[in-house]
């Protein structure tokens, strides 16, 4: 679609989608190059970081559930730059799940640590140049409705 249609659109609904320039105006600024394709590697790292992403947002939602669990670590050996080390936190057998920069755009790092028995999560350190280093630990147990 022409930038000029874009524009005309945008009008149309009521919106603005570009400051205010004529479309003929923005149609120029924008230029004519024709979009590249993204590289295979562009791609990879997109999806390495969308899996990352959304697999530890379900390992922190679902973390009570083992299918949860082992699902999301499956997934998570499937990136090429997550490390897995073995551990021991608070004396207890950890795994240390670790996403290098690549999995970020080439910046920062998370690191994940892992009950090594029950594949709960325990801690989520997130480390990016230039901003104080995230960090939340995690504790799960079970409420019984005598409880509540």
């Amino acid at each position: 679609m022409a930038a000029s249609q874009v524009c005309r659109l945008g009008r149309v609904a009521g919106t603005r989608l570009l400051p205010e320039l004529p479309a003929i105006e923005w149609a120029q600024a924008a230029g004519n190059a024709e979009p590249k394709p993204y590289s295979p590697q562009a791609v990879q790292r997109h999806f390495d970081n969308a899996l990352w992403t959304y697999s530890t947002q379900a390992l922190s939602a679902g973390d009570g559930n083992t299918q949860v669990r082992a699902g999301v670590l499956r997934l998570l050996s499937t990136i090429s730059a997550v490390s897995v080390k073995n551990s021991t936190t608070h004396g207890k057998a950890t795994l240390t799940i670790t996403a290098g920069p690549e999995v970020f755009g080439g910046v920062g790092s998370e690191v994940l640590t892992i009950d090594a028995t029950t594949g709960m999560l325990v801690k989520d350190v997130s480390t990016v140049p230039g901003l104080p280093t995230a960090s939340t630990t995690y504790e799960s147990s079970r409420v019984t409705k005598a409880d509540l």
